[in-house]
């Protein structure tokens, strides 16, 4: 995978069709037999992830989950890997840091 995945939120998704990016949000709702969850981003918007077999999602339902994944089409995201995290996440301060970045491009290079 690409090493460079700008972090986003669900209102960046169309910008960034076909590439890698890196989605933090808490894990509404997993369905095993589809193999999705449906995430709640830092904005408030919903995206579905589709996970990997094995992946630490299944089991993440109410908790704060970074994924890293390809957009697709229809603005969901395939997942490659994603990490629990524990407590202490602040959604608001997270979609400002996301917002940021893409507004002050020069520093990060994501948005070419």
């Amino acid at each position: 995978m690409d090493s460079s995945s700008p972090r986003v939120n669900s209102a960046l998704l169309p910008k960034c069709n076909g590439k890698n990016v890196r989605l933090v949000g808490k894990v509404l709702a997993v369905n095993p037999g589809s193999g999705e969850a449906l995430f709640e981003a830092c904005d408030q918007g919903q995206v579905t992830v589709h996970m990997i077999p094995g992946s630490p999602v299944s089991e993440a339902t109410g908790k704060i989950v970074e994924v890293l994944g390809r957009v697709q089409p229809n603005l969901s995201i395939q997942e490659a890997g994603s990490t629990v995290f524990e407590k202490g996440w602040d959604p608001t301060a997270y979609n400002k840091m996301v917002t940021a970045a893409m507004e002050h491009d020069a520093l990060f290079g994501w948005w070419k």
